[in-house]
């Protein structure tokens, strides 16, 4: 049990950290240009539960708030 303890604490934060960065790295290069990103699919996720009255509105803010020009449907 000791051996198994010692090498599960030999990995720190920073270790950690790096790897979250390489991930992140790998994600964002393997994305092609103008491919929806998460912030994109959980806007169009919730909109689907809006209803369709104030949907628009949500759509509108949710674009200024994502700095893009829009995300409507």
């Amino acid at each position: 049990m000791r051996g198994v303890q010692s090498a599960v604490m030999a990995v720190t934060s920073d270790d950690a950290r790096a790897q979250g960065e390489r991930d992140a790295r790998a994600r964002a290069g393997s994305e092609p240009d103008g491919a929806p990103d998460d912030a994109t699919l959980t806007v169009f996720q919730t909109a689907a539960w809006i209803p369709p009255a104030y949907r628009e509105a949500y759509l509108e803010g949710a674009a200024s708030v994502l700095k893009r020009a829009s995300v409507g449907e």
